[in-house]
């Protein structure tokens, strides 16, 4: 839709009128992919598609194996410790709600993790592979959550947003002993922090730059605990 501004005083007039139809959005977020140009003569934008995703096995060499499960919408696939399970983000086909999913790899089956009405999403399992940690906007702001890899049990607030505009899980350390996850802040730079999930369970800031940090991986080598963090403009760096 567009509609008639005046810029020097801030001010809309007439009615908004369309543009164009099937513009690709993610519903919740409510971001939809379009663009103007500076002199508003031209709009840029990317159609909705109606095709869907396929998980599908690929060797070392690049080729095709097979597929998991049926089509559908897939998003941040994340094997279990054990490589049996496949956690997943799909999206209600009418609302765009995200949720959990956890897919059989032997069967293909899937099974709804989490059933809360808020965006469930960014999930990650913990060495045993008996617990998932996942973000959530249940509350005003993104939260982490946890809850039991079997689906039992109340899910348990890890982290709670607090004053920042969210925090994300990234990864689990290998020994169960910290979870890395982001946190936005108010002048939208991200720091990457660390959780303790012994003792006091007091977070404690690892890292902050102009860059934002998202993507954290722990070693394998809990002992000695390097992280490998991606930075957005993209830049990758060990500690």
């Amino acid at each position: 839709m567009a509609q008639r501004f005046t810029a020097e005083r801030l001010e809309l007039s007439g009615e908004a009128f369309p543009l164009a139809g099937n513009v690709d959005q993610e519903t919740p977020s409510a971001r939809a992919f379009f663009t103007a140009s500076a002199g508003g003569s031209t709009i840029g934008y990317s159609e909705a598609s109606r095709s869907m995703d396929q998980l599908t096995w690929f060797d070392r060499a690049g080729s095709n194996l097979g597929t998991l499960g049926s089509k559908g919408r897939y998003a941040a696939p994340r094997f279990s410790p054990d490589g049996k399970r496949l956690a997943l983000t799909i999206p209600d086909p009418e609302s765009g709600n995200r949720d959990v999913w956890i897919a059989e790899i032997a069967s293909g089956s899937m099974t709804r993790f989490t059933t809360n009405p808020a965006n469930d999403w960014q999930q990650i399992w913990s060495p045993d592979g008996k617990l998932i940690a996942f973000a959530s906007d249940r509350t005003p702001r993104s939260s982490i959550f946890r809850k039991a890899a079997d689906g039992s049990g109340n899910e348990e607030l890890l982290v709670p947003a607090g004053d920042t505009g969210g925090v994300f899980p990234s990864d689990w350390s290998r020994n169960g002993q910290l979870l890395a996850y982001s946190a936005n802040t108010v002048d939208s730079a991200n720091g990457l922090w660390l959780l303790p999930l012994l003792g006091d369970r007091k977070p404690r800031l690892f890292v902050r730059t102009k860059f934002t940090e998202i993507g954290t991986r722990f070693s394998p080598d809990s002992t000695q605990r390097n992280i490998l963090l991606v930075r957005w403009p993209i830049h990758f760096s060990l500690f």
